[in-house]
């Protein structure tokens, strides 16, 4: 209970205002009960003390029962204060973490508007309007002058009779000439992608929670031009709404990353891709964390990647959202390795692999996108440098 209050009064601005209000006002009662701060009880109970002695030669055992009242009443304005001051503390403390969270979330989002005008400005610099070369004007009437410092050479016209002229056939010359010819350039493939999304039969009438993102292009460099494709696949967990956003944010942040990062200057061999993609992964996962912790929410997601840069595939995969590759000869082939309690069990023999579909606990994953920090989370990543043939 205590856990859905922290909720509502993180995502629900009244409940924040009411809340300061009814503190506020317990405080002014408190106060006004208590004769003011420290109560009157406390003051009170201060100057009996060292006349209790004196109190008991007087009148005896009567004395105990106003004595006891007084110590009950002087706790139980104690633990009202300090129930008021705990709440007080709670209340800054939450207003100094959503002043920071706020404040790293705004942070990160001018990244990423960085990061996109980047991108944008990249792409308006090829979207240039191409402007048409003037065509070479034929014979003029007028001969046109050259604004020129240096002089200008002149052709005799020609005799009226130049064609009848015999020409000169010159003898052909067998010298063979010896030139350096470049060897063709390395033949490149091309990516053929095909996309479907398909939320099951048991969810066909709820909102789809998963998110993909196929993007592909040509870099660049000193040597050929080389494909390169970004493919993402994430499956948003933690309920309809919260799913999709989850499964949105770690697109969008992949994405960030990912293709700023090719379409730059820096030059990104085949090596680095690994790197790369593995870097994204991991601001997705703590832009997902920050949410989490801004309003306080339990979205996450799980992803599986693939980044091609010339002949390198890197793979990576988060939860179990798999990558497979398919041959002619093989098939289909696993590439990924679930982080699911099921691909646990059929990794220690518990269960066999067809048993993986029916187990109970077959949706329970132990990893996934925002559920925990950078510090904590490891993530892995395949790379093959020669991709199976199709």
């Amino acid at each position: 209970m205590l856990e859905k209050f922290q909720t509502t009064y993180a995502t629900q601005i009244w409940v924040k205002y009411t809340t300061c209000l009814g503190v506020f006002l317990a405080g002014i009662l408190l106060f006004w009960i208590s004769s003011g701060f420290p109560p009157h009880a406390w003051r009170f109970l201060l100057q009996t003390l060292p006349l209790i002695p004196r109190l008991w030669m007087l009148k005896g055992p009567s004395i105990l029962l106003p004595l006891a009242a007084l110590i009950m009443l002087s706790f139980t304005l104690l633990f009202f204060w300090m129930v008021l001051a705990t709440v007080i503390i709670w209340i800054v403390k939450e207003q100094r973490n959503y002043l920071l969270e706020r404040q790293r979330f705004e942070a990160s989002l001018q990244k990423a508007e960085s990061l996109a005008a980047n991108d944008l400005v990249y792409q308006q610099s090829w979207q240039q309007p191409i402007v048409a070369a003037p065509r070479v004007a034929g014979q003029s009437q007028h001969q046109e002058r050259l604004s020129s410092a240096s002089p200008v050479a002149t052709l005799e016209p020609l005799p009226p009779k130049w064609h009848e002229e015999p020409t000169m056939v010159l003898p052909l010359n067998r010298q063979t000439t010896t030139e350096t010819i470049k060897p063709l350039a390395e033949k490149q493939y091309t990516l053929s992608i095909g996309t479907g999304l398909d939320a099951g039969i048991k969810r066909k009438d709820k909102p789809n929670e998963d998110r993909l993102l196929a993007i592909q292009g040509t870099l660049a460099n000193d040597t050929c031009p080389q494909p390169f494709g970004l493919f993402v696949i994430a499956d948003g967990i933690g309920g309809h709404a919260n799913g999709q956003e989850a499964s949105r944010l770690a697109i969008q942040h992949i994405r960030d990353v990912v293709i700023p990062a090719l379409l730059s200057d820096v030059k990104i061999n085949e090596e680095q891709s690994a790197e790369l993609l593995l870097d994204a992964i991991q601001e997705a996962n703590n832009s997902l964390c920050q949410y989490n912790q801004m309003y306080k929410s339990d979205i996450g997601t799980t992803v599986t990647a693939a980044l091609v840069v010339g002949k390198t595939i890197s793979i990576a995969n988060v939860g179990d959202s798999r990558t497979y590759s398919y041959t002619s000869v093989g098939g289909l082939k696993k590439l990924t390795r679930d982080h699911s309690l099921v691909a646990r069990l059929v990794e220690n023999g518990t269960i066999s692999a067809d048993d993986v579909y029916t187990h109970p606990r077959r949706n329970e994953i132990y990893r996934s996108l925002g559920h925990k920090t950078s510090q904590y989370q490891r993530y892995r990543c395949k790379c093959f440098i020669d991709p199976p043939a199709p």
